[in-house]
């Protein structure tokens, strides 16, 4: 039973009993009052006709009635569903009526009322439900009792009102009737405003209940049907109370509309400001409840379209409204633009002009079409690197306030923040020809309004309003950019338009050229949407042009000589080339908003062709003419005419005064006058307008002019037109059979009225007339000027009084001539427009003929008109439809439906609902386009002047929303713009060099700190997208921030294990080097703090930077401001991270990067051919006096005294890029390259840069040679800019250097490529060679390179193999072992031919520098040993594939002519001809041997070097292992039967033999530098007589019949063996053990083998060279060893 109770309506006991208890409680409280107690106590019952009611009151007999049948109703439900609500609510409802109940009694009847509605007794579908809540409505409003005390009375109005709100609210309100709804809502407003002296509560009471009221009829409309004004419970509800009214519908709304809209409009009152807001208050919760059902129904769409504006317009957008007015004003007007922006097109246009941006600007008017093209220039375009800052509104309007500025502004914020409103405002109002510029005027009114009002002022809350405007503008334009595709195809009205059309959509990411510039003059020289339009007019059609205002092509053919046209002039619509032969019923939109494009460009024009025509009349219609936007102005005719009239007409900005001359114009000067003039006032639509009110819209285009000729032509044919205007309403009325026509009378009576109503304008508004006409006067002088009649007296009175009231303003101003003057509509709006619509831009005479399935429209007022047009193009529609084959349309059929299109694109059209990012891509962008440069200073402006944390983070904010939009719309240079922006106020806060602690004045700078972390976020987001000037600010920054110490340069060593490579790469071990630099000498603290870690932890080490000399111990406040500046460093630009993104920039956009970064370190950005030639290292560094011949292709950094290590930091950061993006190295290497080869090349003196660039280079080669291939010769040419280095400057660096050189040998040996790479390499292992602490890490290095494991070579000095060998050597024993036995392990088969020279040139320079240890140029020495055995080697392979070629040639050759025997056997008898393929074959045998003489000559050189370097070497060790090295080689190479005997005794004689003089002439000196050079001497001796024993016969030769012979008559041998034994005549001089004996040792073993051999011999005939030869042999040999004897030898 208790959960029955806590629902109200869960069965007929317990609505009974409900109903029951209200009935006891309202009898109980009558009955304690006097008047029923008595009656029932003292009542007559006898003379009671009621025997039940025993003479009680008629009031109480009721209850006790009612009661009785609540007791048989709750028996059953039946019983209950038979009971009508009316009967058990009469009782109460009589009470209510009553006069003679106390107060207390009806509030209880209207509480016992209340709960009935509230606990839902009964439901819509009971029987009788309508007429009880029809008799509940009507009691209640007309409710009476007697008064008692006021506060008493209003209890009992305030249970009324309770009653009242509750019924409409109620389930069963819906069942109200239209009166009703009127009755209630008077009821509600006349309790709180009747008498006036209502308490304040009860006034708030009323009001608020109907806003209940008012909220809850209107939200029932979204639930009715379109097509119905009444509810949808009419038929149900006629069926259950056929006695009740019908429910209620919109005709009942539009009363309660028409009721609100006069309550806006009260004047003159006491309490008109509180009226005006509670009827807007109420107007806008009817917009909210009802939303866009209000739309569905005409009548309620027609008051708020009528009286509802025009009253919103009255209150706010005259004069200076007070607060709650202009509040309450914007909301409806937002509430309008929400629900029913599409059906209020016009209406919005008004509101928003003349109430928000009005009173925005503080109250200044408005002129339409004024900031038409006065927006800043787009960026990208000529002229426009920085918006120019608007001029600021004053900071308190005259006769404003700033608090209604504010709201206004916050209303414009309010709608700005819809989404679409821009798009849709751009659309539909700027790119309309006499509409309101509201996209414009709202952006530059946030812009002007953020500017401070003085220099050096603080932004205000009104400036901050204006900022929210700026951000929700920039947020709209870049909502969807994450779903936005980069590059989205942009269609256009044809092919021939995409290139200028297109590209306002999404156009290309800007290209900068080498210098940095922006190609300026390419984008202003682009053309746009009406040019293209233009161009393809025929060039040799003179009369050809283009019509503006129907946006068509328009061929007109040549007059005839007697004026006639020879042809109909061809009209081709712009929409044709979009749409072509596909004809929907509903337009595509996403093909069509180009044509909105093209609507702007004409609007743009126009205001240019205006400014013309207002300098000089007759040169602006020639400037159009020129333009070919009007037919040639020579031919005249009716063309001409009507295109002249329209700009006249419809043009924004024209001066009245010079279109009322033309006008006037005599039509003996100009014999088009009277033709413009008629298709002038043809172009204004009178239909259904008064007298008064046609001439005010006439006169309101134009000034008259003042002569007297003139006004009257111009009188004449507005009364012609006027006339034909009212018979064609009037025929129409009379043809509908409705009402309203207007009085008609002839051409001549509305002529004489018109300078009638001229003159009475005059003399009642002029100031110098002080006696006024009078409406007798009036009266009496139209006597007699209608068709010879008067005029009906109620015609002229209202005439009289509208002039009177209303003055007819004729501007002198320039403006549009389709926006009204303030005051200046009409009081009988044409249809339901409540202001003047905006003409067609052509008549309706112009439509395609009637055979086209268009009808004679003209005669129809503009809306219907405009229904008209949609109905015949859907009929035409059909019939195609209809047709049994496809029938290609006509070109009537597509005029036909360009026209329909045209007219819908006309209306307000929902773009932004559009399917589809094209369409929004394409218009957001023109709309960013021009929104851009306002909104980018205004920011500028904000950032500057903000004082607050919150204003500043608003302008970051507003930042990174402008880079959002450009990044969505691609905007070229936006971007770079917005960084810019962000960076210019860190710059101008960086303190100055002197200054001791810069880092902590960086840290109690907000807007500093904020805007830099803003410009770092924007480049994080959007790096791909900044272009050159961008990264340059943003570098600019950075170096800022490290010269401040808050940025130290980085090690790149360490970023590389983030690059992406190996980091388990092995590194060589080396010696502990001692590095001299400038980062090591001012080492700076590390700053601690969290976050980040890797490059970063290298790049932020710590806020001091010592350069700037001592600073005093920094205060507790410094050290917070150094902490908080380090945490934004670190936290929020994380410069590591925007390095490490750069892996996925675009290729353009990292090149971008590397020229800013270029720049920023002091180089000079050169074009890509030079980069290469750099890299290639063609030429030397650039000379100090400009000759450009011999000069270095990159010019030598130039770096500010001071900024070393800024632009050591950007080779790091180049370096570091390098490493990120291996994958695209040949893309930025080139770029790269030449900058390190900039600042290797320029330094004379070791500085950050030269080190930075040197270990740069080495650093990228030995981390990217394994990695990448096919870079891998680019990579190996960069080590030669190590060449470059200065001698003084890389010695200073030596010990780094060898250190890099092992371990890129180690790492990195077997894909160095090339031999300039190989050359670069040993170039660096030469000059370690010198240093005495980097000799062993050079040298281990060169042993890497010839694929010798380092680790198992030692290095120290002591005994070793080399020293065993020469040992063994100097004691004779045979030198067999010391070959066969080499010290090192070489695997010389990994060493590329290219590598070999310079490999040999680094060995020979260890071998013989001094300042290496004995041990390792004794190493050098065996290393060259090994290197030569690996020559051998190759030269053996290529004498054997020479010796093949060789045969090949000769088995080619052709043959000799065969004769005798062989030509018996039918050989040939002439000479055989030469082939290809025999010349082939000789080509490649003599290249083969041409490379086999270059080899011979390197091997002639080896050991021609090692002869003269090496085995006069100091240092024993060194020589004698360089003596047993150089017997090696000579022994080894006898091996190759191709010696030449020429190689080998040039060997003997020019190598062995000088070595051995030179070495005897120091044993001879006793030089004490040379040590035991008598056993060098010895082992040299050994050395020669093993090599002329070994080479003796290549010497001899075999072409002689002896050896002897042959060694006697024309070889080599005689020479080298006399010049042997001449060699050791002094070296027998020396008087040392070792030598003593060696030398006749020498000389008797060669003559010993000598003579076995027969090559000198004694028993040759006398007088015979071998006789000779033994004879001189002797001679010498007397004076080498006198003791040996012939005999000994034989």
């Amino acid at each position: 039973m208790d959960a029955a109770l806590a629902r109200p309506l869960l069965g007929c006991r317990h609505r009974s009993a409900l109903v029951n208890s209200e009935l006891v409680a309202v009898m109980s409280l009558m009955r304690t009052n006097a008047r029923w107690a008595v009656v029932s106590m003292y009542g007559n019952h006898a003379s009671s006709p009621d025997v039940d009611g025993l003479g009680e009151d008629p009031l109480l007999r009721d209850f006790q009635v009612v009661r009785r049948k609540l007791h048989e109703a709750g028996s059953s439900e039946e019983a209950w569903a038979n009971t009508a609500p009316r009967e058990y609510l009469a009782p109460f409802l009589e009470v209510v009526r009553s006069v003679e109940t106390s107060g207390p009694i009806t509030g209880m009847a209207l509480s016992a009322i209340h709960k009935v509605l509230l606990c839902e007794v009964f439901t819509p579908d009971a029987q009788g439900a309508a007429a009880a809540m029809h008799a509940v409505a009507d009691a209640v409003t007309h409710c009476r009792f007697e008064a008692t005390d006021p506060a008493s009375d209003e209890v009992v109005l305030s249970k009324i009102l309770q009653v009242l709100v509750a019924c409409v609210r109620s389930p069963c309100g819906s069942l109200l009737s239209d009166e009703d709804i009127c009755a209630i809502v008077q009821a509600c407003f006349r309790i709180g405003h009747q008498t006036g002296k209502e308490s304040e509560l009860l006034q708030r009471l009323a009001r608020q209940a109907l806003l209940d009221v008012v909220r809850a009829t209107f939200g029932r409309m979204e639930n009715w049907p379109v097509d119905d004004a009444a509810s949808p419970l009419a038929s149900t509800s006629s069926q259950l109370n056929e006695d009740a009214p019908p429910p209620f519908g919109s005709a009942s709304l539009a009363e309660v509309l028409r009721f609100l809209a006069t309550l806006v409009a009260l004047e003159d009152g006491p309490d008109t400001e509180v009226m005006n807001v509670f009827g807007l208050t109420l107007i806008n919760a009817a917009l909210e409840s009802a939303g866009s059902a209000l739309g569905r129904h005409p009548e309620v769409l027609a008051l708020c379209k009528g009286d509802v504006c025009r009253a919103v317009l009255k209150a706010a957008g005259t004069g200076h409204p007070s607060a709650g007015v202009l509040s309450c004003a914007c909301s409806v007007i937002h509430s309008l633009y929400l629900y029913l922006r599409e059906a209020t097109y016009t209406q919005l246009e008004q509101l928003l002009s003349r109430v928000v941006l009005r009173n925005a600007r503080g109250g200044a008017t408005y002129a339409a079409g004024a900031s038409a093209g006065t927006m800043s220039p787009k960026p990208g375009s000529a002229g426009a690197p920085a918006p120019a800052a608007p001029q600021s509104l004053p900071a308190t309007p005259p006769g404003g306030n700033a608090e209604q500025m504010r709201m206004a502004l916050e209303c414009l914020v309010d709608l700005v923040a819809l989404p679409g409103f821009l798009l849709d405002a751009y659309a539909n109002f700027d790119c309309a020809v006499g509409r309101v510029d509201i996209f414009e005027e709202t952006i530059s009114l946030f812009s002007k309004t953020v500017f401070p009002t003085s220099v050096g002022g603080v932004l205000g809350p009104l400036h901050v309003s204006a900022l929210e405007g700026v951000l929700a503008s920039l947020d709209e334009v870049g909502r969807g950019a994450e779903s936005a595709t980069a590059g989205a195809a942009v269609p256009s009205l044809d092919a021939a338009d995409t290139d200028s059309t297109s590209a306002a959509a999404a156009p290309a990411p800007e290209s900068v050229g080498d210098d940095g510039s922006t190609p300026a003059a390419a984008a202003a020289a682009a053309s746009d949407a009406l040019d293209a339009a233009i161009a393809k007019l025929p060039a040799d059609t003179p009369t050809a042009w283009f019509d503006v205002w129907s946006c068509e092509r328009v061929i007109a053919a040549p007059e005839s000589t007697d004026g006639e046209s020879a042809a109909a002039e061809v009209r081709t619509h712009v929409l044709a080339d979009a749409l072509g032969a596909d004809l929907p019923p509903e337009p595509p939109l996403e093909r069509l908003f180009t044509y909105i494009h093209l609507r702007k460009s004409i609007k743009r024009r126009l205001v240019l062709a205006a400014s013309h025509f207002n300098r000089d009349a007759k040169k602006g219609l020639q400037f159009l003419a020129h333009a070919r936007m009007l037919p040639p102005l020579e031919g005249g005719g009716d063309a001409l005419a009507t295109a002249v009239a329209r700009f006249l007409r419809y043009a924004p900005n024209l001066d009245k005064t010079a279109i009322g001359e033309i006008l006037g114009e005599d039509p003996k000067k100009d014999k088009n006058a009277i033709a413009t003039l008629t298709r002038f006032t043809d172009l204004f639509d009178f239909t259904g307008m008064r007298f008064d009110n046609a001439l005010r819209l006439f006169l309101g285009s134009f000034r008259l002019p003042g002569e007297a000729q003139k006004i009257s032509r111009i009188m004449e044919v507005f009364a012609a037109r006027y006339h034909a205007c009212v018979t064609a309403g009037n025929a129409v009325l009379r043809a509908a059979g409705g009402e309203g026509e207007l009085y008609e009378s002839d051409a001549d009576s509305y002529y004489v009225l018109a300078y009638s109503v001229i003159m009475l304008n005059t003399d009642l508004h002029n100031k110098q007339v002080k006696k006024k006409m009078t409406l007798e006067q009036f009266l009496k002088n139209n006597r007699g000027t209608n068709q010879g009649g008067d005029w009906p007296e109620s015609f002229l009175t209202d005439i009289y009084e509208t002039i009177s009231r209303d003055e007819i303003k004729i501007e002198t101003a320039a403006g549009g001539g389709s926006e009204p003057a303030a005051g200046g509509a009409p009081e009988e709006p044409r249809l339901e427009a409540p202001f003047p619509f905006p003409q067609l831009p052509y008549p309706p005479t112009e439509l395609p003929a009637p055979s086209a399935g268009w009808s004679d429209l003209g005669h129809l007022p503009e809306a219907e008109r405009r229904a008209a047009v949609v109905r015949a193009y859907h009929a035409a529609y059909e019939r195609r439809n209809a047709a049994e084959t496809d029938v290609h349309p006509t070109s009537d059929a597509v005029a036909v439906y360009c026209r329909y299109v045209d007219h819908l694109l006309s209306t307000y059209v929902p773009w932004s609902e559009s399917p589809g990012h094209s369409v929004q891509l394409a218009i957001g962008g023109e709309i960013l386009k021009n929104m851009w440069g306002p909104c980018t200073a205004a920011l500028s402006v904000a950032l500057e002047h903000g004082r607050d944390a919150g204003v500043l983070t608003m302008a970051c904010e507003g930042a990174h929303r402008a880079a959002m939009a450009v990044a969505r719309h691609r905007l070229p240079g936006g971007i770079d713009h917005v960084v810019a922006t962000l960076c210019r106020p860190t710059a101008a806060a960086h303190p100055s060099a002197a200054s001791p602690r810069p880092a902590s004045v960086f840290g109690m700078d907000a807007r500093a700190m904020r805007t830099c972390g803003a410009a770092f976020t924007v480049a994080h987001q959007y790096g791909d997208r900044l272009g050159d000037s961008g990264w340059r600010a943003l570098l600019d920054v950075l170096l800022r921030l490290h010269r401040m110490g808050l940025v130290v340069s980085s090690v790149v060593e360490e970023a590389g294990l983030a690059d992406g490579t190996d980091p388990s790469m092995p590194r060589a071990h080396s010696a502990p080097t001692e590095v001299v630099s400038e980062a090591a000498a001012t080492p700076t603290p590390p700053l601690h703090s969290a976050g980040s870690s890797g490059f970063l932890r290298a790049l932020f080490g710590g806020v001091t930077d010592t350069s700037y000399g001592a600073a005093p111990p920094p205060t507790p406040a410094e050290v917070e401001a150094e902490r908080r500046a380090g945490d934004v460093v670190l936290n929020t630009c994380r410069v590591d991270d925007l390095l490490a993104d750069t892996k996925f920039f675009e290729d353009e956009s990292l090149l971008r990067l590397c020229r800013a970064l270029v720049w920023a370190g002091g180089g000079k950005v050169v074009p890509p051919s030079v980069a290469a030639a750099a890299l290639a290292g063609l030429s030397a560094p650039v000379s100090t006096d400009g000759d450009e011949d011999g000069g270095h292709p990159v010019p030598p950094l130039s770096v500010p005294p001071g900024h070393e290590r800024s632009a050591a930091f950007c080779l790091d950061a180049l370096v570091y890029i390098a490493l990120r993006n291996r994958d695209r190295l040949g893309l930025l290497w080139a770029s790269v390259a030449a900058h390190l080869s900039a600042a290797i090349a320029g330094a004379s003196a070791p500085s950050p840069t030269a080190e930075k660039a040197v270990f740069g280079v080495l650093r990228v080669c030995r981390r990217l040679l394994p990695y990448k291939e096919e870079v891998a010769l680019e990579l190996g040419s960069s080590l030669g800019l190590v060449a470059l280095l200065d001698a003084g400057v890389a010695d200073q660096y030596a010990p780094r250097l060898a250190s890099e050189a092992l371990d890129l040998a180690v790492n990195c040996r077997e894909h160095v490529r090339g031999a300039r790479a190989w050359g670069a390499l040993c170039h660096l292992l030469v000059a370690s060679a010198h240093h005495g602490q980097a000799f062993e890490d050079g040298f281990r290095a060169l042993l890497a390179c010839c694929g010798t494991d380092v680790d198992t070579v030692n290095l120290a000095s002591g005994e070793n193999s080399t020293g065993a060998s020469a040992s063994t050597e100097a004691g004779g024993e045979s030198s067999a072992d010391a070959e066969d036995k080499p010290s090192l392990s070489l695997n010389a088969a990994l060493l590329p031919p290219e590598a070999f020279l310079p490999v040999l040139g680094a060995a020979f320079a260890y071998s013989r520098s001094t300042s290496c240890s004995e041990r390792v140029s004794a190493l050098a020495v065996e290393l060259v040993s090994a290197l030569h055995a690996q020559l051998l080697e190759k030269m053996s392979v290529l004498q054997k594939e020479h010796l093949t070629a060789l045969d090949r040639a000769q088995a080619l050759a052709p043959a000799p002519p065969s004769t005798g025997f062989g030509a018996f056997f039918g050989g040939s008898s002439g000479p055989a001809e030469e082939t290809q393929e025999s010349r082939d074959a000789a080509e490649d045998a003599a290249a083969l041997e041409k490379r086999l003489l270059e080899y011979y000559g390197v091997w002639f050189s080896l050991i021609n070097d090692l002869a003269a370097k090496c085995c006069i070497d100091a240092r024993p060790l060194v020589r004698e292992a360089s003596v047993i090295v150089l017997q090696r080689c000579l022994l080894g190479a006898d091996k190759l039967y191709s010696l030449p005997s020429s190689v080998a005794s040039d060997a003997i004689s020019k190598v062995v033999i000088p070595l051995v003089g030179e070495l005897t002439e120091f044993c001879r000196r006793g030089d004490g530098r040379m040590l035991h050079a008598d056993k060098t001497l010895r082992m040299s001796i050994t050395t020669l007589s093993k090599v002329l024993l070994q080479y003796a016969h290549r010497l001899v030769g075999s072409d002689k019949v002896t050896p002897a012979a042959a060694a006697a008559e024309g070889s080599a041998f005689p020479a080298a063996w006399l010049s042997a034994l001449d060699a050791l005549v002094p070296a027998s001089k020396v008087r040392t053990e070792e030598v003593s004996e060696a030398v006749p040792e020498a000389v008797k073993n060669m003559l010993l083998v000598l003579v076995a051999q027969n090559i000198i011999t004694q028993r040759a005939a006398k007088e015979t060279p071998e006789a000779k030869l033994w004879e001189l042999t002797w001679k010498q040999v007397a004076l080498v060893a006198p003791s040996l004897k012939a005999d000994q030898i034989m």
